[in-house]
This record gives structure tokens, C-alpha cells and sequence, in this order.
């Protein structure tokens, strides 16, 4: 993954090379930010696009910690159907923390399918 600041230099190169040189600065200088994922961490311009191809995102919604959850789609049959809380999402693996009673274990968004609430 390339940090903020690489992103933003290189995108000012470009934009002094494609529309003249000092663009790439007064850009900069216009403070643009880019919405982050809570949960990856990556940037996005577009909220729906991300959704879409955001590992920490769910086959069927969004995911967030504390969420209930349902194990799904496993090769290891014997675990679906087991139930959890996400923890947190580890951005190196791009797999939820699910706590299961006293054990935790990693599981890729795919395989979660948020509880509905109690009523």
C-alpha cells in the first residue's frame, strides 16, 4: 500500500504534467482529503464502488465490530452455522476478528452473515 503523502505528491506530478505546472500545488494546497473505510483503512472516492470491493464488507452487508454474526460458506462444514462477535478487522489479512465463546479466530467477510436483531 503506497501512505498519503506518495499518493499526493505523485498525484501532483500528474496533474502538473497533464494541465501545467504549479496545478499539482494549488491542489494540494486546497486541503482534499479522501473518505476512509472505517474499517480497512483504504481511501475511496466512491462510497458504492468501495462497498463493493472492500474486504472487511459482507456477502450479503456491511460489517462493523460488536456485530453478531453467523459463520457461512465455510469448506469446514462443521463450522458454519457457529455464531460470534466481530472484534476488530485485521487490515494485514483482511479477515474480521470473531470471538466464539473464550476463542478467537480470523474469517474472511464472505463468510459472515450479520445477525438479524433481537427484537
Amino acid at each position: 500500500a503506497v501512505d498519503a503523502e506518495t499518493a499526493r505528491a505523485f498525484a501532483a506530478r500528474v496533474l502538473d504534467g497533464a494541465l501545467g505546472e504549479g496545478v499539482g500545488a494549488r491542489w494540494q494546497e486546497g486541503g482534499f482529503e479522501r473518505p476512509k473505510c472505517a474499517n480497512c483503512g483504504e481511501g475511496y472516492d466512491s462510497e458504492a464502488w468501495h462497498l463493493s470491493v472492500c474486504p472487511a464488507v459482507g456477502a450479503s452487508s456491511a460489517l462493523g465490530e460488536g456485530d453478531a454474526v453467523v459463520l457461512t460458506n465455510l469448506s469446514s462444514a462443521a463450522y458454519n452455522g457457529r455464531e460470534g462477535t466481530l472484534e476488530s478487522f485485521n487490515r494485514q489479512k483482511h479477515r474480521w476478528v470473531v470471538r466464539m465463546g473464550e476463542k478467537q479466530a480470523l474469517f474472511k467477510a464472505v463468510n459472515l452473515q450479520r445477525k438479524p436483531a433481537s427484537s
